[in-house]
């Protein structure tokens, strides 16, 4: 049951990330997104059949559809950006896309992240059963502890990608730890591993 505080910041999130995409991007996606938004409230006072019923904010799957767009475009532009100005690279390019913003994003790819966001919503409720069905004490401690090795597995990849940049840039290593990243992580074994990886000063 969504509750007045839900409402509440999901309105402050939206308006959030559609301020940073106008800045970061302009106003034409933003606009894209006030106007689906003004559809999905407002889409029943338009006679015809581009009009539908009105349906409670619980019940508006674009509203839920247009958060997951634009969070995952807002997540993926701040990973983007943390990339190029934090460690000097790029995972990803859409430099010859239509509509991008430095190469980091671009209208059709958040229009691909529309699309997934749309098929989550309307596979949600079955996964949601799926999950009931799971709660039991034995599958709450293995989530438990495959969330744990997920997270130490990541911060060990986090670790191992800024020693590879560092490396690049001319840092050494300061520690102990530092030097077994060297030596467990070489250069070879990094390209390897995340084969679309470009560091800027390599172009």
């Amino acid at each position: 049951m969504t509750t007045q505080t839900d409402i509440i910041f999901g309105v402050i999130a939206v308006l959030v990330v559609l301020e940073a995409t106008r800045r970061a991007i302009g106003p034409v996606l933003a606009g894209l997104g006030v106007l689906f938004l003004a559809y999905a409230f407002l889409g029943h006072l338009i006679p015809g059949t581009l009009g539908h019923r009105q349906y409670s904010v619980n019940r508006i799957i674009w509203c839920r559809v247009l958060y997951m767009t634009l969070g995952a475009t807002a997540l993926e532009l701040i990973c983007g950006l943390l990339l190029r100005y934090g460690l000097g690279m790029k995972a990803w390019s859409y430099e010859h896309s239509f509509m991008n913003y430095k190469g980091i994003i671009c209208l059709g790819f958040s229009l691909a992240w529309g699309i997934a966001a749309f098929g989550f919503c309307k596979l949600y409720p079955y996964i949601g059963d799926f999950l009931n069905r799971l709660k039991a004490k034995g599958w709450n401690f293995a989530c438990l502890i495959l969330s744990a090795v997920l997270a130490l597995d990541m911060s060990l990849a986090g670790l191992a990608i800024i020693r590879w940049s560092d490396r690049n840039y001319g840092y050494g290593a300061t520690t102990q730890f530092e030097q077994e990243l060297n030596m467990e992580t070489p250069d070879e074994w990094m390209k390897s591993r995340f084969v679309e990886w470009k560091f800027l000063d390599s172009q």
